[in-house]
């Protein structure tokens, strides 16, 4: 029986990237929020997150161009919010904001 890796890792799209945050405590608050939303076309795209010191880590297959273009623009999206929310709940913009 053929691994999920190899049956994703065939896929002709795959893109891979690095987020940065500041802490390896940030990262794992972006990492459990993006996995809280599932991938919107799980038959098409799959998305492999990790986190590595302080760095997300994005790995991302897909059946075509088409596909990975929207799985990236909703990825980029999620990220967006995620570090606005952590900017916004951050002691030190509060302390700035005042």
């Amino acid at each position: 029986m053929e691994d999920q890796f190899s049956k994703w890792s065939n896929l002709p799209c795959y893109e891979e990237h690095w987020v940065p945050f500041q802490s390896p405590e940030l990262a794992l608050v972006a990492l459990k929020s993006i996995q809280a939303d599932p991938e919107l076309r799980p038959n098409q795209v799959k998305r492999i997150l990790s986190v590595q010191n302080s760095l997300l880590h994005i790995e991302l297959y897909a059946k075509d161009e088409r596909a990975l273009k929207m799985a990236l623009q909703s990825l980029q999206q999620m990220i967006y919010v995620v570090q606005t929310a952590i900017t916004w709940f951050s002691t030190d913009y509060w302390k700035t904001a005042a």
